[in-house]
């Protein structure tokens, strides 16, 4: 009997830890500002010894990204969420060599100031407004430019009219008839990726005008 030695090929190591969740409050005075964050960080090595041989020596324990987190949303406070995965981007791959890949995901709950009867937004009192949840990514590999994208998950939207659906293909599996006017209503999933990144581009904006144009 002839004996055939296995191997194997390690294409995808990237690990990391996700659901870090935050609630970052920043003070201008008496006006305050909240940033409800999830995150999510995947880091690959240079290496695969932790799986090979059992080495963890090169290890950024999953925890350690958690608190990673939070300790650089209290350095430098989140103004968005695609800047903030950039902080954290750099900071994995500049802290640590053995770091030759960093994507860090970002899912953004949004809020609302409350507003009085006269119209007038609320310095520290918000609402939940759950309409759509906003996403952003930063993938950067070492000795490359960042990859930031941006997108939304579950926006609902809904026309009680002025939609039709006519003149789709008709053969014998079909029974919809057509519809000149119909109920219309979706979820929107949307992704996009930045061009360029410079000091220039506002993500709040940019992220608001492309909702916008969908609505």
């Amino acid at each position: 009997m002839t004996m055939v030695a296995e191997s194997f090929k390690i294409v995808e190591s990237a690990y990391g830890k996700g659901g870090v969740k935050i609630l970052h409050v920043s003070k201008q005075g008496s006006v305050h500002t909240i940033r409800e964050l999830e995150v999510e960080t995947l880091l690959t090595l240079n290496s695969h010894k932790d799986y090979e041989t059992g080495d963890n020596s090169d290890i950024i324990a999953t925890d350690t990204q958690k608190n990673t987190v939070y300790i650089l949303a209290k350095q430098y406070g989140i103004s968005s969420p695609e800047e903030f995965g950039l902080i954290l981007a750099n900071h994995f791959i500049s802290k640590y060599p053995w770091v030759v890949k960093a994507k860090i995901t970002i899912s953004a709950h949004p809020w609302q100031r409350i507003t009085d009867t006269a119209g007038r937004p609320h310095n520290h009192a918000f609402v939940s407004t759950p309409s759509a949840v906003r996403m952003a990514s930063v993938l950067l590999i070492r000795g490359n430019i960042p990859v930031v994208s941006a997108g939304i998950r579950d926006l609902r939207v809904l026309k009680t009219t002025q939609s039709a659906f006519v003149n789709f293909v008709s053969d014998e599996f079909r029974s919809l008839p057509d519809a000149k006017d119909r109920l219309f209503s979706t979820i929107v999933t949307a992704d996009w990726t930045y061009r360029k990144i410079n000091k220039e581009l506002d993500f709040d904006r940019a992220f608001s005008t492309v909702q916008d144009t969908m609505l």
